[in-house]
């Protein structure tokens, strides 16, 4: 039963995180987002710089994972 529970805080933490970062944007304030994890991406809707070894890949405006 605690996995569950855990389980439960660590999406709604994940989710909870996800509207504050979208609302700093929507105030006017750049968010930048280093993270390897695809459903925040995704989540967040905006543009995507993809870096391999130093190097720019690719920079969509608006991206998903």
């Amino acid at each position: 039963m605690k996995f569950l529970h855990r389980q439960k805080s660590f999406y709604f933490q994940r989710k909870m995180t996800i509207a504050i970062l979208k609302k700093i944007n929507e105030l006017g304030t750049t968010v930048v987002l280093s993270t390897h994890n695809d459903v925040v991406v995704d989540a967040l809707d905006g543009r995507i710089v993809h870096l391999e070894h130093g190097h720019l890949v690719r920079d969509d405006v608006k991206g998903k994972y």
